[in-house]
């Protein structure tokens, strides 16, 4: 109970930041602005990936010491996921900062996405700041595997109450488009960092410093698990960041913007989905390895219904109410079309299926079928997003995500469920 009403709080102020954030970047930036740092935040949201899976792989890791007791493998998987994310984030980030100086035609493929010459500067530091900051977000999943995500959930929403803020501040200074990456980006990377501090100098006293050197089968075993978690993160990513490239390049800024706005008001459906579905994983994986697998089903089941009727409440709601809604939010500068928000009402109504099973497809470790979903829906959601938006417009990279994730993830899994997912679907049942 108390991990759920922290999380409904963390959320409430992430969404409470949301609603502070596009009025004032729209009047005080303009609507180009606001879809060129949905562009880049896109990007942003492809440099998580250069965690290499490690953040997903140490909630199961850790949930799974802790629910056999062992201390000794918490402090070393823990140190080993650490040093494999700080090698990995410092070897990108220059590796970045050499792309940027060296490769001649970068600046026109991101000319092509919308971010012109005043945009680049600001988008690269957001980059930066993600991958640099990987190692301080390692501290929440820890939080998550130990089932204390009422302490990350507080740690999230002191960067979600700050941020708004700092931006207000920053575009006061007249700091204009920098002051997105500053207070967006590098709010989250401070808080994080402090966040950390707190958790290795007495929050867990078993983490207490200094961590051990790790042992190479821990960091073998901490990075397999991560690669094959990177599977399902790179198909996740894919499918919530690739759409706002394709838009501002095929489409243009001000229809990103139009995009990303009508998403943000779906994503609260998807946000209220997550308050429950989210502890479930180091619960799900604490079980089946003290063997109550009996529990894991019953409760997979009954999430998946739960998450599906809630979705269906929601999105009934929240369409009729859209163009309203944003009118009111943005002070009249978007209004979503028809067909975008019955798309993102579909899209939304099938998060409220691919959200239970990616639980527990991470608690069960089902690597194999997440990198081949993962190596196939990739490609083809990008090719359907590109050619549905030339021939739909504003609706081709909904339907493209829908689509992939239907043929690819999802009706696959259903006819491989048995195999995939004994623990949830034995024979027999």
């Amino acid at each position: 109970m108390t991990a759920t009403l922290s999380n409904v709080a963390a959320q409430l102020a992430s969404s409470v930041a949301q609603l502070m954030t596009v009025p004032l970047v729209l009047n005080r930036l303009g609507s180009d602005a606001w879809g060129a740092w949905a562009a880049a935040l896109s990007l942003v949201g492809f440099a998580s990936l250069f965690d290499l899976g490690l953040g997903n792989s140490l909630v199961t890791l850790v949930a799974t010491a802790e629910g056999t007791g062992d201390r000794s493998k918490l402090r070393g998987v823990t140190s080993a996921a650490l040093l494999a994310v700080s090698i990995a984030g410092f070897t990108i980030a220059t590796t970045g900062l050499l792309a940027w100086h060296l490769v001649p035609r970068l600046p026109a493929q991101l000319a092509r996405l919308g971010l012109l010459e005043v945009h680049r500067g600001p988008a690269l530091l957001a980059i930066l700041i993600t991958v640099i900051a990987l190692p301080a977000t390692m501290s929440n999943r820890i939080r998550m595997g130990l089932q204390r995500g009422h302490r990350a959930a507080f740690w999230q929403t002191v960067s979600s109450i700050l941020a708004p803020f700092v931006l207000w501040g920053l575009l006061e200074l007249h700091l204009g488009f920098w002051s997105l990456p500053i207070a967006l980006v590098g709010t989250s990377a401070m808080v994080s960092l402090i966040g950390t501090a707190v958790l290795f100098t007495g929050e867990v006293p078993a983490l207490a410093l200094p961590l051990p050197r790790p042992e190479w089968s821990e960091l073998r075993e901490t990075l397999r698990s991560g690669f094959g978690y990177w599977g399902l993160q790179v198909a996740t990513v894919i499918s919530f960041q690739l759409d706002a490239l394709v838009l501002s390049s095929q489409l243009g800024l001000k229809q990103a913007a139009v995009y990303s706005a009508t998403g943000k008001l779906f994503w609260l459906v998807s946000t209220v989905l997550s308050l429950g579905l989210g502890p479930l994983w180091p619960a799900y994986t604490e079980a089946i390895a003290s063997g109550n697998a009996e529990w894991v089903r019953r409760t997979f089941r009954r999430s998946l219904l739960g998450s599906i009727a809630l979705a269906l409440i929601g999105v009934a709601v929240l369409a009729p109410m859209a163009n309203p809604l944003l009118g009111l939010w943005t002070r009249g500068a978007l209004q979503a079309p028809t067909p975008l928000v019955a798309a993102f009402g579909a899209w939304t109504l099938l998060t409220a299926i691919s959200g239970p099973v990616s639980i527990v497809l991470n608690a069960t470790r089902a690597f194999r079928f997440t990198l081949i979903a993962a190596l196939i829906s990739t490609p083809v959601n990008f090719a359907l997003s590109v050619a549905l938006t030339a021939r739909f417009g504003l609706i081709g990279p909904v339907l493209g995500s829908v689509t992939a994730q239907l043929t690819c993830v999802l009706l696959p899994l259903y006819f491989l469920r048995r195999r995939t997912l004994a623990v949830v679907f034995p024979e027999g049942t």
